[in-house]
Parts: C-alpha cells; sequence; structure tokens
C-alpha cells in the first residue's frame, strides 16, 4: 500500500508541475530576465548573469552568479554567489568601472557557494545603468592576493527596467 500511495503522490506531484506556467524568459544583452507567477498571484521577475569556465572535461563551473530583484519602486537588491572555497573574513569589493568600491560581507554559505547581497538606491542602480563593467574582487581562503571577476553591464539597464 506504501508503494501506490508513494505512487499516487509522485504522479500528482508530476501532473502539478506539468500544469505550472512556465516561466517568462526574455535576453537583454548580457542579461536573462525571468519572471513567474506566484501562488498569491504577484509577477516576481529577477535578472540574471551567469559566468562559468570550461573545465579539461568538457563540463563548465559556475564562477559567479549575479542576480538584480526590485524591492520596491525606487529600491533593489543585488546578489552575488561565490563559489566556495573563499576567505569570508575580509569580505568582497564592488566596484562599476573607475567609480569607488562598495565593500560587503558574506551573508552565508551553502553547498552551492557563498552568498553576498546588497541593497541598492536610485543613485546605485543608476551607476550600474551607466556602467560598463563591474568587478567583483574576493580572496581564496589561504590567499594573500585577492582575485577579480568582471560583470560585464552590457542590457542591465533594460534588465533592470523590465523587473
Amino acid at each position: 500500500m506504501p508503494v501506490v500511495l508513494g505512487l499516487t503522490f509522485f504522479l500528482l506531484g508530476w501532473v502539478g508541475i506539468a500544469t505550472a506556467a512556465e516561466p517568462e524568459v526574455t535576453k537583454h544583452g548580457d542579461w536573462t530576465n525571468v519572471c513567474r507567477v506566484a501562488e498569491n498571484s504577484q509577477r516576481q521577475c529577477s535578472s540574471t548573469q551567469l559566468l562559468t569556465r570550461q573545465l579539461g572535461d568538457g563540463q563548465s563551473a559556475r564562477i559567479l552568479q549575479t542576480t538584480v530583484r526590485r524591492i520596491n519602486e525606487s529600491d533593489y537588491l543585488i546578489q552575488f554567489l561565490l563559489p566556495l572555497g573563499v576567505d569570508l573574513r575580509p569580505g568582497i569589493a564592488f566596484q562599476v568601472d573607475d567609480k569607488d568600491r562598495r565593500g560587503a560581507q558574506y551573508f552565508t554559505c551553502t553547498n552551492t557557494g557563498c552568498i553576498v547581497r546588497m541593497g541598492m538606491n536610485q543613485a546605485f542602480i543608476g551607476e550600474l545603468q551607466g556602467g560598463a563593467k563591474a568587478r567583483i574582487i574576493y580572496r581564496a581562503v589561504n590567499s594573500e592576493q585577492p582575485a577579480a571577476i568582471d560583470i560585464s553591464l552590457k542590457g542591465i539597464t533594460a534588465a533592470t527596467n523590465a523587473l
């Protein structure tokens, strides 16, 4: 009997997945927007850029995932997912083009990587929209030298305006 119940729940779950609305995906330059309709019928969107590198075996590994979400009419949240193995103590530095660096601390680490979140007001989002590239500066654990990852801002204006 437990097998039949388990199979029934599996099939019901599969039907639920099959009937769920597909997310709306749009591309804006180097950014991808994904919008879903939540259970409360609210439209929830995020804009993401995923940077990967090719491994020797033909697989790819995530280096950095950057996600922007709108919090309200004037404020946004930017989140960075860095790989495991970073030195948490100094946090990161974030810089748009040659503007001043902003520091941020790690929020948490999970089995998929370490997360940094930063709030962005209109001035900050305007800086991103007016820039060509941004840079994350971090330090790997047991490393004296910082490492940097560049993020393309091509399409960020259209992507964030569409959120």
